[in-house]
Order: C-alpha cells, then structure tokens, then sequence
C-alpha cells in the first residue's frame, strides 16, 4: 500500500519485511519475526477480548463480530478464538516438524490442533489484507472466519465484501496503521448504516500519527479516547539504522524516545473510538478495569 505523502517520511527508514506476508503460509512470518520478538497481538488480547465482552454483554445470545484490518496470516483470530498464545504459534510453525511438512500438511496439521482447542464461539473474525496469501491460509486453517483481500487505500469494497462486514461490531488493527490512512478507514464505515456504526479500537506505533483518521472517524460520529500512561511493545527494532530513524522521527513530532524506543523496541498507543452515548455509559477505563494489570488512565481527545 502507497502512504507517500502521508506516512512516507516515517516509513521511509523502517525495516523492510513485505516478503514475509506474501508467502503461502506463516512458517517465514514467524521465523522472520521471532528473533525481533514481535508480541503486539499478545499485549493487545487481554484489551480486544474486554471490548468484545462488554459489546457482548447486551446480546448474550449473539456473536461478536470483529474486523481485522491487515490481518495477515490471522493471528489476532487465532489468539482470540482459541487458547492459542503467540509463544504457542512460535513453536508451532518454527518446529522441525513443521519445516519438512508441504503446505496442505500444514493445513491439515494446523486444523487437528484447532480441533482439540478450546473456542470462544462468541467470537467472529473477519480478517481483511492485501496479501492474497496471507488471507487465504488464514481462512483454510480456521485463525479466520472470513476473509477480504482489498487494498482500500486505492480502491473500494466490492457490494459482496461490503454486505460481509455490514454487521460487525468492531474494527481492530494491531500495527497497520502507517501503511494505511484514513482512506481505509472511511472506505470501510461506509459499509454500516449511520446508526449502526462498529467501535474502532487501533494499536498505533507512536512515531505515526493518528490525527487524520481519528479526524474522519469523528466526522462519522466515532469519539475517541485513549490510554494514557501505558504504551504497548511491539518488537525490537532490526537494526542500529532502524533504531536511529525512528528516534529521529519521534523527536521531530516531539515524543521523547527515553525510556522504550530508546531502549531498542517499537511502541504503540491505543485508541478507541466510539458513538459518545456509548463512551458515557461505560467510559473505556471502566471496561478495562480489572481486565488489565495496570490501573487505566484514559482521556477523550478533542472532538
């Protein structure tokens, strides 16, 4: 996906790994990814599974429906369906075992576990991303329910795509932003009816700006708090030269480094954005509470 003009100063020193989303299943996306000790899915599990309780909670007799946007191989679908950890897919798919089977082995392999794992059947995943691939082993291992290849930074939902996620109740992102704008966020609202319109809960690295599409999402009515005083992990940094071009870039939208990039990791916030009669009936702090190991501090930005 093209941000030029948008993203492209803040992109233009990261580490590039699109090799590793574009292959016929996750073995290289894991191996790539484990020695940079990528977790962001795993911090983000215990704040998604709370929203997706309390969305929930009003309609115990019905699914909660989450779009993943740049969902790649289906990760946050696996780690929220099941009593799967990211340590767990580590293992599996940088086992021996795994290295010497074929593809539909793999599959095969991968369904007989989900068999034997616990489900939360209140969840459903849609996973939406670029990657063809990606989103097509997702589907045939069951991490994903559905799922839509799409890049909505040049083009729109097709009708067919549009009625799949017509229903959902919340869209999710852990990372995309900053190979994503605005762009794919309004392309998807325009999928849900004006009374109807799901929550947005993103995962943000600091050195991308969030303004424009928090900017759009209150222009459809979505109010947006975030969580204050805790950043989220998600993976070391590759390189020296990756380390320093980000700092860089922090200091230049003046986000002081000190004390995590500094230290060698890539860090997001996170945003919520929701209809403001919902915010006032169960502010996110109140949904958090108890549900995190850390006492929650949010602020509702300027709408």
């Amino acid at each position: 996906m093209s941000t030029e003009g948008v993203y492209g100063a803040q992109n233009e020193g990261k580490s590039n790994l699109d090799h590793i989303y574009t292959q016929t299943d996750p073995r290289s996306y894991f191996s790539t990814l484990k020695p940079l000790h990528y977790i962001i899915p795993e911090q983000a599990k215990s704040i998604f599974k709370a929203l997706c309780e309390t969305i929930a909670a009003d309609r115990p007799d019905e699914q909660v429906t989450v779009v993943d946007v740049g969902c790649s191989y289906g990760i946050n679908g696996a780690i929220l369906k099941y009593d799967i950890s990211m340590d767990d897919l580590y293992r599996r798919y940088g086992s021996h075992e795994a290295n010497d089977l074929t593809r539909a082995e793999l599959l095969s392999s991968d369904r007989e576990m989900l068999d034997h794992c616990p489900r939360n059947e209140n969840f459903n995943v849609i996973g939406l991303d670029t990657s063809e691939e990606a989103v097509h082993y997702a589907m045939e291992a069951g991490y994903l329910d559905q799922g839509i290849v799409a890049n909505l930074e040049q083009e729109e939902l097709t009708p067919r795509e549009a009625e799949i996620i017509q229903n959902a109740d919340m869209i999710i992102s852990t990372g995309c932003v900053g190979y994503v704008t605005e762009n794919t966020f309004t392309s998807l609202l325009k999928s849900f009816k004006t009374d109807a319109l799901p929550w947005v809960a993103s995962f943000v690295l600091r050195m991308f700006p969030y303004d424009s599409i928090i900017h759009k999402l209150d222009g459809k009515g979505l109010f947006t708090e975030k969580l204050l005083e805790h950043e989220f992990v998600q993976r070391d940094f590759e390189s020296d030269e990756e380390k320093s071009h980000v700092i860089e870039r922090l200091k230049a939208i003046e986000i002081d480094p000190a004390g995590k990039e500094a230290g060698g990791k890539y860090y997001a916030d996170f945003f919520l954005s929701r209809p403001e009669d919902e915010i006032k009936e169960n502010p996110l702090s109140d949904i958090l509470e108890g549900n995190v190991a850390y006492k929650p501090q949010v602020m509702l930005l300027a709408q």
